[in-house]
């Protein structure tokens, strides 16, 4: 055997079963993950060809595993059980590796059924092939929260603030993939005038196509959290969900691998003179996405 190992998967931990994930007499070479198809093409007389961009959505992670007891057969009655629990999922569950080498990291994957694994005994497990949603492994949820003491020292307590309104942050983005990534945000403006409302405008500079989230906040919104999920557009304030401002010149806020430019508004919208009015604080919410491969 090789790499054996005990897991998580769909929430169970395998060593309920004693079961260990493991090659059994296999060779050595391993898919190395992330693999992509470019967006390619020739044009007439030219010797070049013309690279549009890579897909790596067309080559999602795939590889054989060997599920096995180690240490003694497994009943009948047990072995559906097991069966039930890894070929039985409806969608994509989170695969955890009990070692070192794979802490805090995860597949969002499916078992795919093979062949049953028999010796002398009997029933000693099942060989089958993990299907991931893509060609990477992620990581843990990374968080990046500007609070309102930050935007007081951006703005120097609010006696320097851009014409527009907005301040500049510039997060870092650590992930190996250079597809969007789509992140959660989570805001709260506390203070700005009960009589007139606010709008929470977080703009992206530095994406292709640039890329934006406005929202107008009415008074019985003030100091409630709210909670963006920019992969779906689905926006809950205090729990209830609401319908976002979309400002149809800009994509759907969105971030990319490395510094990226975001504006965020710290003025109030009352109709008369603009206050000062910073929000309590803003997160962006991400999962990295790392090259790891098969094993």
């Amino acid at each position: 055997m090789f790499k054996a190992s005990y897991f998580k998967y769909a929430d169970i931990y395998s060593g309920k079963y004693n079961l260990i994930m493991a090659y059994v007499s296999r060779n050595q070479d391993f898919i190395t993950g992330a693999e992509y198809e470019p967006m390619i093409d020739t044009l007439p007389s030219r010797a070049e060809s013309l690279l549009y961009g890579i897909k790596y959505s067309e080559k999602p992670l795939e590889f054989e595993v060997d599920i096995v007891n180690p240490d003694e057969d497994i009943p009948m009655k047990q072995m559906m059980e097991i069966k039930d629990w890894l070929f039985g999922q409806d969608g994509w569950k989170k695969l955890y590796i009990k070692s070192p080498d794979y802490e805090n990291i995860y597949l969002k994957c499916l078992f795919l059924p093979e062949n049953d694994i028999r010796d002398s005994s009997g029933y000693r497990g099942v060989r089958c092939k993990v299907k991931n949603i893509s060609g990477f492994w992620y990581g843990k949820d990374e968080v990046i929260t500007y609070t309102k003491s930050d935007f007081n020292t951006l703005t120097n307590n609010g006696t320097d603030i851009p014409e527009d309104g907005k301040v500049i942050v510039r997060p870092e983005i650590k992930t190996q993939c250079k597809e969007k990534v789509y992140p959660i945000i989570q805001f709260n403006v506390d203070d700005y005038n009960s009589k007139t409302s606010y709008v929470i405008n977080i703009h992206n500079t530095k994406t292709d196509h640039e890329s934006d989230f406005t929202m107008k906040l009415v008074a019985s919104q003030q100091n409630k959290v709210g909670e963006v999920d920019c992969l779906y557009g689905d926006v809950n304030i205090n729990g209830g969900t609401v319908i976002p401002t979309l400002d149809t010149n800009y994509d759907f806020f969105y971030l990319e691998k490395g510094v990226n430019e975001i504006a965020i508004n710290v003025l109030d919208n009352s109709s008369s003179s603009r206050s000062y009015c910073p929000p309590d604080f803003v997160s962006f919410i991400y999962t990295p996405k790392l090259r790891v491969g098969g094993f």
